[in-house]
């Protein structure tokens, strides 16, 4: 967090009018209401304030996005007659035209995931637990709430309750 309060404090004014200018910036202001769009157009301690929260809260959805992506790329790996592609980039691909969850490949991996056996989802489970350990650079926070979150959809396909992996 230091290093995003250091680079917020560090923008200039004209930084910041351009900031403000953005069409992106425009719209997240005009869902304000009128006395914090007034204090976060004119304050620009308020502005630098927020936009650190804003990054931050960029950085942790990336972080999660990263971690869903390799989850279910290492479950497309063991189950590979979905649709959505055993490759990273082609998930990537698949998310950035929309809802994952709406794509018929993952309507598809929801389908088997529901006919496969506790043993191979807790397999599965386990491999997706080596994929998030091999990746330092996440946080153990974000990598187990993930773990945990994957098992709850799996229990809602399947309606069975994983008990520890």
């Amino acid at each position: 967090k230091s290093e995003r309060v250091k680079l917020a404090s560090s923008l200039s004014k004209s930084q910041l009018k351009a900031i403000k200018s953005l069409k992106s910036f425009q719209r997240y202001v005009g869902e304000m209401g009128s006395r914090e769009k007034r204090e976060l157009l004119s304050n620009d301690r308020c502005l630098k304030a927020r936009l650190v929260e804003l990054v931050g809260e960029f950085n942790s959805y990336c972080e999660s996005f990263c971690v869903g992506l390799r989850c279910l790329a290492c479950i497309l790996k063991e189950l590979p007659s979905t649709r959505l592609g055993l490759s990273l980039p082609d998930l990537c691909l698949a998310c950035s035209r929309g809802s994952i969850s709406s794509h018929p490949g993952y309507k598809s991996l929801m389908k088997m995931i529901k006919q496969t056996s506790e043993a191979n989802l807790v397999k599965l489970l386990k491999l997706c637990m080596t994929e998030l350990n091999a990746m330092e650079l996440v946080s153990t926070s974000v990598r187990k709430s993930s773990i945990v979150t994957i098992m709850r959809e799996i229990e809602n396909v399947k309606g069975v309750v994983i008990r520890k992996v």
